[in-house]
């Protein structure tokens, strides 16, 4: 066996050859033969290492570099079948070759011709925006060259795809823009006059019934880019037409997409492929509130961000409820509810010493939080250390020692002491003192104090009891003792709560311990339970645990998830309110800060008014302080609320505009009824692709800042106040949602319209934000119509039309004719995968945005920067072997239909 060298100089004049083996179990030894550098065939003269240009691993044929004089060997290997040059080398090309078209008036401008072409075809073929090309745009400002030459290849064309145009009214059925071929005569018509109506036991419990066509521009306009053989993408695609209708023949828009869901699932495999064809739908349609239905002056309250708005002009009033209370009464309120501070003192029946009792030595009996006592007639402890905390400046403590100690012959010496020490700065502030007492000798000594000490500053105090005993020669010892402390007893002390003001002070995280997932519950519903490295008081009872609920109140003894009709008794356990409701903590800091006897316990609450909210960017913030060295004592530092309702007279326009209203605009609505059923479709394998909308209205996603934003119209529709329309959701059809943070599972493929200018950028009317999906020219499109410009084809004598129109209407058909155009070459997506396929190839920050907020009509306000663009999935010119698929893949399972979601009901 010779030994292989690396590839060198002598082997440059290498070519591509297919080598070709008998069987499959062939393959694995003559991969590893000729590709292994130490490695050869057996009785070849082989001496390099062999390169593999394309490893096929379902075939028996394998591509490699070779010599001629290796191939000429090769061929001799029992194993191999033949050795032939790859049609590459001899200039064979597949029968498949490219769609291609030629045009010198790919054409940007307003105005129309028969010899324009839809200028969306080259501009997302080339990718790139040419120098220079571009018309005055919509809103006539533009310049440039509005029509260039150029060719396009179209590799995939939608064979075997079925796309529907679900619209306000039918196509020209016969229109040349249809036919199989360019000419618009010589081929069959590809469109397909569906009769949906035969599903009606199905769809509406009612006998089949014949679908009655009409005709229309809009519908007839968006057939022609998603599939039109001049002006569209899918030029072998079939074309369907449904009405979603607008109040005309069929003004059953509920109903729209269970029709197409039974056609999808009751369409016959096609024999050519040998499985169902799949189903994309574009809907260039959408709910909307329009512009006659509502006006800025209709609008009596916003809800932007979590903070609800009433016409400026009068008072904030914060809402929740607030307080310091017991389990059923709110004893104190709230002085301070944004960006202040409340100190928060309480006393309680609990106690009614002017003290209580921290801790004891485990020998002593306690019988109230003021007063415990040890009794004996053993030896006492050299020393017991109680400790107790002030509720009161002044507040009094009574210390007994009666100690006795003796024997029946020899002397006793007896010391006896008592000492108080404040903790807040280690001072002894009382020593009480006796002896040294001595016995007879067989006799008892014996020490009594009984003072009553006055302690004058609130805190924390440690008193010492200490006994020395001397009694090494006394035979026949004995002992008593009583010590005991009382804390005084005040019986006027009730239930009882103060709370001042404090300059507002947040800390901040600092080093405190970060934590998302509450102990019980969920982030809307739920508390964290704390413990504490010390105990605190609330109204007399002392604590060594607190409970921090989602809906912004801190409880003792034990926690609550309530969070509707918040109330002094709900929940029913001692608590503190802050503008509780059905608000959401997002993120919870908490730990202790500062060294023993001194420490403080600080937890810092990120949160918002709603159910929901973006961790990072909370609405309402506050932290909570507890004491060491004064045990009752709580403050209560805030920063942002926004549970509060700013009220006044009117809105002016640009508070308005800021909260992302455009007067004179359509706004965006959902339709649960219409979702479901879109869900559904999704389930079922069908792909849709659809308009944003022209009212340049932001759409959010699921969870983000604005998606609970709401406003009503009390006045004007008085049922808004109660049910409130969110406003920058989306619109049925085409609204993202997800069911983490929405409702409903739709992956929803939505496109905003690009204008015609140089460069290029988002058009003025398109809405916009983070749920629109991708970009695609919209304005000025060329496709046919009913009426307009005569087409210059006119199969049979008939006068056919073509005409230009602007609006996200247009773009999305660009959008799911190159999708229509993938499913040729991957027919087994669904929405997921035909959404990050979408996605995947489009061009990147190839829009200029700016940045001037809802009424900068250029600013994408958070959209991704996605410019539409058709992959070319086969060889230009043809290829004879597959190509390598590098579509995006799902991470597992089946890929079509979509595997059912289970969903929980909260």
């Amino acid at each position: 066996m010779s030994v292989r060298t690396s590839t060198s100089a002598p082997y440059v004049n290498t070519k591509k050859y297919c080598v070709m083996v008998h069987t499959y179990e062939d393959l694995e030894s003559l991969y590893s033969e000729l590709e292994t550098l130490d490695s050869t065939p057996e009785g070849l003269e082989l001496t390099r290492e062999i390169e593999c240009l394309e490893r096929k691993p379902m075939s028996r044929a394998t591509v490699y570099r070779l010599t001629d004089w290796e191939a000429t060997q090769l061929k001799t290997d029992p194993r191999v079948k033949s050795v032939e040059l790859h049609p590459d080398e001899l200039g064979i090309k597949a029968g498949l070759y490219a769609t291609e078209q030629t045009s010198d008036a790919w054409d940007k401008s307003s105005s129309t011709s028969n010899t324009m072409k839809n200028f969306a075809l080259l501009r997302c073929t080339e990718g790139v925006q040419r120098s220079g090309w571009g018309g005055t745009g919509y809103e006539g400002t533009g310049s440039g060259t509005p029509a260039v030459s150029g060719t396009i290849k179209l590799t995939q064309t939608g064979r075997n795809v079925d796309c529907v145009i679900c619209d306000e009214n039918g196509i020209v059925w016969g229109h040349p823009e249809y036919n199989s071929n360019p000419d618009g005569s010589s081929g069959s018509n590809r469109t397909v006059q569906y009769n949906w109506e035969q599903h009606n036991t199905a769809v509406r419990g009612t006998s089949p019934g014949n679908y009655a066509y009409s005709t229309g521009s809009h519908s007839t306009h968006v057939a022609g880019t998603v599939a039109g053989n001049t002006q569209g993408w899918a030029r072998d695609a079939n074309i369907y037409n449904i009405y979603y209708d607008a109040g005309n023949t069929y003004p059953y828009f509920q109903y729209t997409f269970d029709y197409i869901r039974e056609f999808h699932k009751n369409k016959s495999v096609n024999a050519a492929t040998g499985r169902k064809n799949p189903t994309i739908v574009n809907n260039s349609w959408g709910m909307s509130i329009f512009p006659g239905e509502w006006a800025l002056t209709d609008i009596t309250a916003v809800t932007y961000r979590g903070t609800r708005y009433v016409p400026t002009g009068g008072t904030t009033t914060y809402n929740g409820f607030s307080g310091v209370c017991t389990a059923s009464t709110r004893l104190a309120t709230l002085i301070n509810f944004e960006n202040n501070g409340n100190r928060i003192t309480t006393t309680g029946t609990a106690d009614q010493g002017e003290g209580a009792l921290i801790s004891n030595p485990s020998s002593w009996t306690k019988d109230s939080n003021y007063h415990a006592s040890i009794a004996g007639v053993t030896q006492p402890a050299s020393s017991y250390t109680i400790r107790m905390s002030t509720d009161t400046v002044g507040a009094g403590v009574r210390v007994q020692s009666d100690v006795s100690a003796g024997g029946s012959s020899g002397v006793t010496t007896l010391t006896t002491t008592i000492t108080i020490r404040r903790e807040s700065d280690n001072t002894v502030v009382n020593t009480y003192s006796v002896g040294p007492t001595v016995s007879s000798d067989g006799g008892t000594a014996t020490n009594v104090i009984d003072e009553t000490a006055t302690l004058a500053q609130l805190g924390n105090y440690s008193i010492v009891y200490s006994t020395t005993i001397s009694n090494a020669e006394v035979t026949g010892r004995v002992y008593a003792f009583d010590m005991d402390i009382l804390i005084d007893n005040d019986p006027t002390i009730a239930d009882a709560a103060t709370v001042s003001t404090l300059t507002g002070s947040l800390l901040g995280a600092a080093s405190l311990t970060a934590s998302t997932t509450p102990t019980v519950g969920n982030n809307d519903d739920g508390y964290w339970t704390l413990n504490l490295p010390f105990s605190i008081k609330f109204m007399g009872v002392t604590y060594s645990s607190i409970y921090v609920g989602t809906n912004h109140y801190v409880t003792f003894g034990s926690g609550s998830s309530n969070y509707s009709s918040l109330s002094a008794s709900n929940p029913n356990i001692p608590k503190i309110m802050w503008c509780s409701d059905d608000n959401s903590v997002q993120r919870i800091y908490y730990g202790a800060e500062g060294t023993a006897p001194n420490r403080t316990y600080r937890i810092r609450m990120e949160g918002n008014a709603n159910s929901t909210g973006t961790l990072g960017s909370p609405g309402m913030v506050n932290e909570w302080v507890f004491y060491e060295a004064t045990p009752a004592q709580i403050d209560l530092q805030l920063g942002a609320n926004n549970r509060k309702t700013v009220s006044g007279t009117s809105f002016t326009t640009a508070q308005l505009n800021a909260w992302g209203f455009i007067s004179g605009q359509r706004i965006p609505a959902r339709v649960s009824m219409m979702d479901v059923d879109i869900e559904d479709a999704y389930d079922e394998g069908i792909i849709m692709v659809g308009a944003a909308g022209n009212g340049r209205w932001k759409h959010e996603v699921p969870g983000g800042a604005d998606w609970s934003n709401t406003f009503e119209m009390a006045i004007r529709y008085p049922g808004t106040v109660a049910s409130p329309y969110y406003y920058m959701r989306g619109t049925s059809p085409t609204a993202l949602d997800n069911t983490t943070d929405g409702t409903y599972d739709l992956p929803a493929i939505t496109v905003g319209s690009v204008d015609s200018i140089n460069p290029d950028q988002k058009v003025l009317y398109s809405d916009c934000g983070p749920a629109c999906t991708i970009w695609a020219p919209g304005t000025y499109i060329i496709s046919s119509l009913p009426s307009g410009v005569s087409e210059s084809r006119a199969p049979g004598g008939i006068t056919y039309f073509l005409g230009k129109y602007s609006g996200t209407s247009m773009a999305s058909p660009q959008v799911c004719g190159v999708l229509a155009c993938a499913l040729e070459i991957y027919p087994e997506m669904n929405q997921e995968r035909a959404k990050e396929y979408i996605t995947a190839i489009a061009k990147s920050n190839q829009l200029t945005a700016t940045s001037g907020g809802p009424t900068d009509g250029q600013d994408l306000q958070g959209a991704p920067n996605l410019y539409l663009y058709y992959k070319p999935e086969r060889e230009v010119d043809g290829s004879v072997y597959p190509k390598i698929n590098y579509k995006p893949r799902p991470s597992s399972g089946a890929v079509w239909p979509r595997p059912r979601v289970k969903r929980t009901l909260n």
